[in-house]
């Protein structure tokens, strides 16, 4: 529903307190309901809710947060007003006394309070009521409840707020918003039964293997140790004070509801009729840690006036164990997964889609083809059961479960009991009877309704209590699921699950419960408001391990390098991880004492632990990441002698202290014996080089080394490093410490340092000598300023871009700009005075390219921008009529209306004064525009359609240039599995498409087409505000420089990529050309070769490497 009005906050100083003022701009009253009821008039305001004062008038109030300074609370409130009359001579009757939701009640007739209803004044008194200082992400709130109507029981006059600034002031604040201790190591917190203790030790001992460190409560001593009104309670405040005391990242819940408490969240009434469905199981609960979740203290939580602000301060899956058995199963699937005891599954993905709705005809099956299109790599091996296909019945997707699947998504319906799978359901006893032969899936996605229903015996939980197969994590609805009838790619559960599946392959380091996370919190902006959106915030949840990271591949095997034994001498464990790219990749080395320490690896694989304390039994060192197999390795306990690197120090002729392009180096090595015999006539020597470098002098000599003493070589190994390298390179030596007592291979790997000058983006400032718009016309003189960012591991010193190469009609005033240095990780900004050709084509989109240079190693690349000229897109925010816009169609009510507005006065509506009407099919569509580089679309809306059927509005590109049209979206009424009811919307947000792949320099047109079922359920409709379709001031990083006009080098598509991306390349000059792809350290991962002329796509697979950002040359 509505919210009914926009803030705009103005915090003014004082030197004790602040003033934080608050301007509160009502909508049109043409939004207000009057409903008429046995009882009397009851105004209804979409987006307020009635006030809780029993026996006095029913008008509506909002909760509202005004963010208030750092430190600071709210003392008290007032406010400046102004009111308009909008009704007269109307009985507005007394509030009942608050029930809760669940239970039905025969109506009590309520009785008035007399020193309202027998006065001649308006109430309530004041609009605003300050009701606390609160915490949204850690930032101090004002909480108030705003009355936007008054009434006066003498004359019977009724008034809406036209304008409402308030005024709060502020004081120090005492107390703090739930703060977090910055840890250096990420944290997990488990709370169970005492019975299952046993058993979550376990995975509580292999979280802290692998860097995570972890705790296991039991509810004994949670209830022992924390207060609250309830068990679920209890729990939560506990929760934040563990959060306080350590810091926390993981909390599982490790039991059933019998187990360990859940609470139930209301989000909305959606007016089927059971008694449970509005009571949503809610783990975001135990995530979301700012407040009560019951602000007004009515023992329902998670109404929209308890002010929860719905973002996750932890990550949180529930483990739906019920006994010893089911808990020890848990975490043994778990182990199995994580271990590849069976890996031959890890890349199969099974979709499984039913028809939700005959009429409209709705096949799940097209959304399930979207996220394969859109979303999947291509190395996956996907199985699509289809009810459409005619292929998904129960022994189809049995078969497939038994095979083993990695990710399985179900599009269909469900029950607690059971899931349907085409004309058959999938029970509890054939969840049970699953048998893959242990290859155990990393999770289940379902937007099915109940399936997650865990305060039942839901099927959701049989997946993870299976020993035979079945996956480690399920994430589905506790209670319904919501789709769109007739529009399967636009239901809002079908949102969740694409960009959850986005998120999946984006970024491979998240784990389930991050993933999860991340995708509701994407949709906060749309969830403060009673709709179906909030729905899914408390619906969706997730059971399994929060810390748990799934596969997204079959994982590669890597090596670890380490210390043979470990004794009463050893300080120092030197690890060295290859056979893959180790960057990322996480290493645990932990003891039976208290040593314990965790790093992350960069590109070289190598760190050396310090232990802190003497080595308590044997060693344990694991190593994880994205795409790799868990990997542990033991060190014994034992005597001998065991030589390791204590000190390396790089003599450089540049005097960087590191290795650099073109550099010559004298590594100073030192070895420690840290063993318990000792060493005599040792030497090292290294036999072999990997990566830009050769090596001068291999060896060097170290004479008898006694155990525990260190030993400095001579002469020192000596490398020349070539000038081709890159900043990220890795030279690694390999060779052997030799001594009488024995040899032992070493590894020596080293990271090249160097800067990493990139374009990112530029700016125009033309109001000299042009017509200040901040767009490059033709004829027109202007300031073009190129951000270039140092992304090196090394400062940048004497910087300097140099223009080379550019179409004819563009002359520079000045072509070379210097700034003195750019640090590591800065940015620096280059301004160039540009001149345009009047006969210059408007809108166009030249190349510039250019090099920079720095001293620095001496440093040298080409980059380029691609600089958009003449107007493109558009920008229209409704206040200077039509603008070119147009629309047309069935019942088209398109208009320009002041009832509703994003900004400041004015917004296209489809609808009239009561509203839209059945059986709609109208468009507006916007004026013919050409799309700049990256074109992105956005606008405002806000509407109000039936919760159920199919009344909303579609999102449509038309590409001019080829004749065709794409849906971007579909935003409107859904279904809960096929019922009929009212009521969802937003309030104003903000919705944006990436145009990307139409293309620069493409004609479009925007769309926006409302269609309406014949059903006559209706309500106000769609609003449109700010509508803008704009590109990006970016360009290709690092595209080599060519004559001008000839852009050798397109931009790769799609972007982001996850398996196959598709680049133009354009070379009409003869010879080798070399495509080469970096990460953003500069390290060389893709490389391909060719000879020229050429002109074609070339295609490029990065599904194997991890997420993140690339720069290709």
């Amino acid at each position: 529903m509505f919210k009914t009005f926009l803030v705009f906050i103005l915090i003014i100083p004082a030197l004790w307190a602040e003033t934080v003022t608050a301007d509160i701009a009502p909508v049109n009253g043409s939004r207000i309901r009057l409903h008429e009821t046995p009882g009397g008039i009851v105004p209804e305001l979409p987006g307020s809710y009635a006030r809780t004062e029993e026996g006095f008038p029913m008008l509506p109030q909002f909760p509202w947060t005004v963010k208030l300074p750092t430190g600071s609370g709210a003392v008290s409130i007032s406010s400046e007003e102004s009111w308009e009359t909008i009704a007269l001579s109307i009985y507005i009757p007394p509030l009942s006394e608050p029930l809760p939701l669940i239970i039905e009640q025969a109506l009590i007739v309520t009785a008035e309070n007399s020193n309202v209803y027998l006065s001649d004044a308006y109430w309530p008194a004041e609009p605003v009521e300050l009701t606390g200082t609160g915490y949204q992400s850690g930032c101090p709130v004002a909480e108030i409840m705003v009355t936007p109507l008054r009434w006066n029981p003498a004359t019977g006059e009724l008034q809406r707020l036209s304008s409402l600034e308030v005024n709060i002031e502020t004081a120090p604040l005492e107390t703090r918003p739930l703060p977090s201790l910055d840890s250096e190591f990420r944290r997990m917190l488990i709370v169970t039964d005492a019975s299952f203790e046993s058993a979550f030790n376990d995975l509580a001992e292999r979280r802290n293997s692998q860097g995570i460190l972890t705790e296991v409560f039991t509810m004994t001593e949670v209830y022992a140790s924390a207060s609250g009104r309830d068990n679920a309670e209890k729990l939560r405040n506990f929760v934040k004070d563990y959060y306080t005391a350590n810091g926390l990242d993981f909390l599982l819940l490790g039991g059933d509801t019998d187990a360990v408490p859940f609470r139930y969240a209301y989000a909305m009434t959606c007016e089927y009729g059971l008694a449970r469905e509005d009571s949503l199981p809610c783990d975001l609960y135990f995530s979301d840690l700012d407040g009560t979740w019951d602000a007004n203290n009515n023992d329902i939580f998670g109404e929209v006036a308890d002010n929860v602000d719905l973002y996750p301060d932890i990550f949180v899956g529930r483990a739906p164990v019920e006994n010893v058995s089911e808990a020890q199963t848990f975490v043994a699937n778990i182990a199995a997964y994580e271990d590849c005891i069976q890996d031959d599954h890890l890349q199969r993905v099974l979709f499984l889609a039913e028809v939700l709705w005959t009429n409209p005809y709705t096949n799940s099956g097209d959304s399930k083809d979207y996220i394969d299109e859109h979303f999947l790599p291509d190395f996956l091996d996907i199985t699509k059961l289809y009810q459409a296909l005619g292929n998904e019945n129960l022994a189809t997707t049995m078969t497939a479960l038994n095979a083993g699947q990695n990710f399985i998504n179900h599009d269909g319906h469900a029950w607690y009991s059971c899931m349907g799978v085409g004309d058959d359901y999938m029970y509890i006893p054939d969840v049970d009877a699953v048998n893959s032969g242990g290859r155990f899936g990393a999770s289940i996605y379902s937007i099915g309704c109940w399936s997650t229903a865990f305060d039942f015996d839901a099927i959701a939980e049989h997946f993870l209590t299976n020993p035979n197969g079945g996956t480690v994590g399920f994430i589905g609805n506790s209670s319904y699921g919501w789709g769109s009838p007739g529009n399967p790619l636009y239901g809002y559960s079908d949102a969740l699950d694409h960009l959850y599946h986005d998120y999946l392959y984006s970024d491979w380091s998240l784990t389930n419960a991050e993933l999860l996370a991340l995708t509701k919190e994407y949709f906060i902006p749309y969830s403060h408001w009673e709709n179906v959106y909030r729905w899914h915030q408390y619906d969706v949840n997730l059971l399994g391990d929060p810390s748990l990271r799934a596969y997204r591949i079959s994982p590669s095997s890597i090596t670890v390098d380490c210390p043979d034994i470990v004794n009463v001498n050893t300080s120092l464990i030197p690890i060295q991880v290859s056979g893959v790219n180790p960057a990322g990749l996480t290493v645990c080395v932990h003891d039976q004492g208290s040593n314990w320490d965790v790093t992350v690896l960069d590109a070289s694989g190598a760190f050396t632990f310090v232990l802190e304390s003497p080595v308590t039994g044997d060693v344990k060192v694991t190593v994880t990441g994205p795409g790799v197999r868990r990997t542990t390795v033991d060190i014994p306990q034992a005597t001998g002698p065991d030589p390791v690197i204590s000190q390396l120090i790089i003599d450089d002729d540049m005097e960087y202290g590191q290795l650099s392009p073109g550099c010559s180096s004298d590594l100073q090595i030192t070895l420690l014996n840290q063993g318990t015999e000792n060493l005599t006539n040792v030497e090292l020597v290294i036999d072999a080089i990997t990566g830009p470098a050769t090596v001068n002098q291999n060896s060097s000599l170290f004479g008898a080394i006694n155990a525990g003493n260190e030993s400095t070589g001579t002469p020192y190994i000596s490398l020349d490093v070539n000038t081709t390298a890159v900043n990220g390179d890795v030279i690694t030596l390999q060779g052997d410490i030799q001594s009488v007592q024995g040899d032992w291979d070493i590894s020596i790997s080293l990271l090249l340092y160097a800067p990493g000058l990139y374009f990112t983006t530029y700016s125009v400032n033309d109001s000299t000598s042009g017509n200040a718009n901040g767009i490059p016309d033709p004829g027109e003189t202007f300031d073009l300023t190129a951000s270039i960012a140092n992304v090196g591991m090394l400062n940048a010193a004497s910087v300097s871009c140099i223009m080379t190469g550019y179409p004819g009609d563009v002359t520079w005033l000045t072509d070379s700009v210097y700034v003195d240095s750019i640090p590591q990780g800065g940015t620096e900004t280059f301004t160039f005075v540009c001149s345009l050709d009047p006969g210059t084509p408007s809108p166009s989109f030249p190349w510039l390219f250019f090099d920079i240079i720095s001293e620095t190693a001496d440093y040298e690349s080409p980059d380029s921008l691609r600089l958009t000229v003449g107007e493109t897109g558009i920008s229209n925010d409704v206040e200077s009529g039509t603008a070119g816009w147009t629309h047309s169609g069935t019942l088209d009510l398109w208009n320009i209306s002041t009832a509703d507005s994003h900004s400041p006065d004015h917004s296209w509506h489809c609808g009239d004064s009561e509203g839209y009407h059945p059986n709609m099919d109208c468009s507006l569509l916007s004026p013919e525009m050409i799309l700049a580089p990256d074109a992105l679309l956005s606008f405002w809306a806000a509407f109000d359609v039936a919760i159920y059927g199919s009344d909303g509005m579609y999102v449509i590109v038309n590409d001019l240039t080829v004749s065709s049209s794409d849906t971007l979206d579909y935003i409107g009424s859904g279904g809960a599995l096929g019922r009929d009811f009212h009521g969802i919307g937003t309030e104003w947000c903000e919705w944006s498409y990436d145009l990307s792949t139409w293309g620069t320099g493409n004609t479009i047109q925007v769309e926006f087409r409302f269609c309406s079922d014949s059903d006559s359920d209706t309500g106000p409709g769609f609003f449109v505000d700010d509508i803008s379709v704009q590109g990006a001031y970016t360009g290709s990083l690092g595209i080599s420089p060519q004559p001008p006009i000839i852009p050798i080098l397109g931009l790769p598509s799609p972007n982001p990529a996850s398996g196959l991306f598709s680049v133009p390349v354009n070379i009409p000059q003869q010879g080798d050309w070399n495509l080469a792809l970096y990460d953003i350290s500069g390290r060389l991962v893709l490389t391909m070769t060719g000879r020229s002329p050429f002109a074609d796509t070339v295609e490029m697979d990065v599904s194997h490497l991890s997420s993140g950002i690339y720069f290709l040359r």
